[in-house]
This record gives C-alpha cells, sequence and structure tokens, in this order.
C-alpha cells in the first residue's frame, strides 16, 4: 500500500468462488470492515449521489441485495480500495492492481469483485 497511506479496513480475499454459487452473472463482496458504496444499474441516477446502497461489511450485493446483476462500487475522495477479481471466464479470485481511488469503479457482466481493504491515501498504490 501507499506509504503515505493507512489501512482503516482489511480482509483476507473469498477462498472459493463466491460469484459462481449464486445466480447472478456479477457481484460485488464486502470484505472490510466498513459500508462500501455499490451501484445498481450504470444509469447516472444513484440514492445517494455516486452510489445507489452503501453494502454492510461480509455482505455482497447477489446474496444480501437480490441483485442479479451489479454495475460497480464507489471509493470516496481521498480514499483507495484494494480488490480481488474474479471472471466467468477466468474463476480463480487474484489480486488488481493498481489499487483504486476515488470515483465510480464499474464492472462488467461477468466479473465479480472483492473489496478487502480501504485506505486513505493521496495516491493509491500500483504494486
Amino acid at each position: 500500500m501507499a506509504a503515505s497511506g493507512f489501512v482503516i479496513a482489511t480482509a483476507s480475499p473469498a477462498s472459493a468462488g463466491i460469484a459462481a454459487t449464486t445466480s447472478a452473472t456479477n457481484t460485488i463482496i464486502n470484505g472490510t470492515t466498513i459500508n462500501i458504496g455499490v451501484i445498481h444499474v450504470k444509469d447516472g441516477s444513484y440514492a445517494h449521489g455516486q452510489y445507489d446502497v452503501a453494502l454492510p461489511p461480509d455482505d455482497d450485493t447477489a446474496g444480501n441485495l437480490g441483485w442479479s446483476t451489479t454495475a460497480g462500487w464507489y471509493t470516496g475522495p481521498g480514499y483507495c480500495t484494494v480488490q480481488y477479481r474474479w471472471d466467468a471466464n477466468y474463476p480463480i479470485w487474484r489480486v488488481q492492481k493498481p489499487d483504486l481511488g476515488p470515483g465510480q469503479h464499474f464492472i462488467g457482466p461477468d466479473t465479480s469483485y472483492q473489496i478487502t481493504a480501504v485506505y486513505k491515501a493521496a495516491h493509491c498504490s500500483t504494486t
């Protein structure tokens, strides 16, 4: 992680293909200890300005919100996320770099993400 940042929420990546066990085509898993803003449909109209719902820790958009598809997540100003990616055609959880900074992060229809850490930093880690 960036030397100027500090971890405020962290967890291990999912050990199993959670996305493969749901009827959803994709999902976002909150593997942190804080809420993560998630986006249901990429339509520019979001309940909380930049995102639709605050996803609690240890929840996912398919199982806990009942969404069959998820558009993405939102990272607040001054923060970065550490994320693991899972693809339908490559069903193994793997770290995705660089860490992503502030803004909306949209995902593909057959791609799932687990956010495992959120940290405050001027610049997000690229390694």
